[in-house]
């Protein structure tokens, strides 16, 4: 039975680092301090080949259509959510940077400025001084605080739900996040949003996701360990002024948040929802690609995709070079029906249709009845 209630400690979370000696991180529990030690080196993971890679974007968008199909329900987490939700659990302090940096980026591609975040937390209530409360509560707190300190962000007193001892919990902690933002005073006409054939496609802000935490890895090559990738404050401030130059400028004339599902899956739903008869073709040099799992499905949320016009691409370049910007041109927009990409001597092509709406949600229940 789920109950809510006031909990027992003076403390409550998010709470305050343990004071002991050595910090909240000398209070990892035993499993969680060998699951940071994880890389794929270590767990002797291969760059998986394309035949592993183009079922992979598929089953992605599947289990997205199938998370925004339920999102109607109030305990649905949104996919900003569900991702700061994983990385929580891997490394709570990268969690709490996550849950402020992803609605930060969000606002910032959608023309707003995000002034405030009111989190959430539900856990169990019999141990909220325990270790393994400590670890997550303590962690996810500094993460939160440290990120919206950097970020400017006011962080609002935290909503908290008490779990009963008795009550199945599927996780140590559940985190949430409700974003306030308001239209940025220099952020120009809204444009329609949909790709259109012949522009350019840049990535900003990062070449490499990161596996860990990632809905890929999680779903895909089901593992749940390692330390997802730290928020890097100062390099989503330097995001902020270039992109609003390039807008100012029309060289960025739509500009998505690279989220849950990475770089291919955010690319693949722009596209569909483009509309009929919008693909793209990427080619991408290896150099740039670690790997290329992570390349297409890693998070970080610190990755931005811009649409450019044809020839606006040098100055893009140098303005990034200037703002000391990562930028990666990607490809462009074509008038078809297939996203196609070309990593060194890999190719691999999706057909958007595939990705996208009702052929996608049929996806997860085919596999779900079998």
């Amino acid at each position: 039975m789920v109950s809510a209630s006031t909990p027992p400690a003076p403390d409550p979370l998010p709470c305050s680092p343990s004071q002991a000696e050595g910090g909240w991180e000398a209070l990892v529990p035993p499993a969680l301090e060998r699951a940071w030690g994880w890389s794929p080196e270590k767990a002797k993971l291969v760059d998986p080949a394309a035949k592993d890679l183009l079922p992979a974007l598929v089953r992605l968008m599947a289990l997205r259509s199938a998370a925004r199909a339920d999102s109607t329900t109030s305990s649905v987490l949104d996919p900003w959510d569900r991702m700061a939700q994983r990385a929580t659990l891997l490394h709570p302090r990268c969690g709490g940077g996550w849950t402020i940096a992803g609605r930060w980026l969000q606002a910032l591609a959608a023309r707003k400025h995000l002034e405030a975040v009111a989190p959430g937390v539900k856990a169990t209530s019999p141990a909220p001084e325990g270790t393994e409360s400590r670890f997550y509560g303590g962690g996810w707190a500094q993460g939160l605080r440290e990120t919206a300190a950097a970020l400017s962000v006011t962080l609002a007193p935290a909503e908290e739900i008490w779990i009963s001892e008795d009550s199945p919990v599927s996780a140590a902690v559940q985190v949430w996040s409700r974003a306030v933002s308001r239209e940025a005073p220099d952020a120009g006409p809204s444009q329609s949003g949909a790709l259109l054939p012949g522009e350019r496609l840049w990535l900003l802000g990062g070449e490499a996701g990161g596996l860990a935490g990632s809905l890929y890895q999680d779903s895909i090559l089901r593992i749940r360990a390692g330390v997802p990738t730290p928020v890097d404050p100062a390099s989503l401030l330097r995001l902020e002024p270039l992109l609003r130059r390039l807008r100012a400028e029309g060289l960025a004339r739509e500009v998505r948040a690279v989220g849950e599902g990475g770089l291919m899956a955010t690319l693949a739903d722009w596209l569909v929802d483009s509309g009929p008869g919008r693909g793209a073709v990427l080619a991408v040099h290896p150099r740039h690609v670690r790997r290329r799992d992570a390349f297409l499905f890693g998070e970080d949320v610190q990755r931005l995709l811009v649409s450019v016009p044809a020839a606006g691409e040098e100055e893009i370049r140098a303005a990034a070079g200037k703002a000391e910007v990562c930028a990666l041109p990607l490809g462009e927009v074509t008038e078809g029906i297939a996203l196609a990409l070309q990593v060194g001597g890999v190719v691999m092509a999706w057909r958007v249709e595939q990705l996208g709406g009702p052929a996608a949600r049929m996806t997860v229940q085919r596999e779900n009845l079998a």
